[in-house]
């Protein structure tokens, strides 16, 4: 299983925030192996299987970075492989390191951290697929830039 490590505000391993749209294709296909992407929408695409999203901004600069739960791709963010440990326990573990925008996180239950900039996406058993079904993951976790924060930040205004 390939694991792709989330960097907070700055993107992942040969990959920045800010770069475009075909420097991201070129670096995902090099390196990462990983054929051409789908496109979801007009601002993002996705890569295995859809598990690996970026998203882009008007000027086709990378600001999100997405994964959901795995397989066929694994999460590290913060030294945590996050599809290893109990959803609770990584929410623990970020709001130890980071707070939490209550205003924009839905009650919690879609953390949106304001100085990493990381976002936590519906926790439930179905998203359980290692520990066979038995605990809670969170379905999808992922970074941006202070782009992504300050539109996310606009919608809930």
């Amino acid at each position: 299983m390939k694991i792709i490590e989330l960097i907070p505000k700055k993107g992942i391993e040969h990959i920045d925030f800010g770069m475009t749209r075909d420097e991201v294709r070129s670096i995902m296909v090099d390196k990462y192996n990983a054929g051409s992407p789908v496109k979801r929408n007009e601002e993002t695409e996705c890569f295995f299987e859809n598990s690996l999203q970026f998203s882009y901004e008007e000027d086709n600069t990378l600001s999100f970075i997405e994964v959901s739960s795995c397989p066929p791709i694994g999460v590290r963010i913060l030294g945590i492989n996050t599809w290893e440990v109990d959803g609770k326990e990584l929410l623990d573990f970020l709001n130890e390191r980071d707070k939490m925008n209550e205003k924009i996180s839905e009650g919690g239950s879609n953390p949106i951290f304001q100085e990493n900039i990381i976002t936590l996406y519906e926790l439930d058993e179905q998203y359980d697929v290692i520990g066979e079904f038995k605990g809670e993951k969170w379905a999808a976790i992922g970074i941006g830039d202070l782009r992504y924060y300050k539109s996310i930040c606009e919608i809930y205004e």
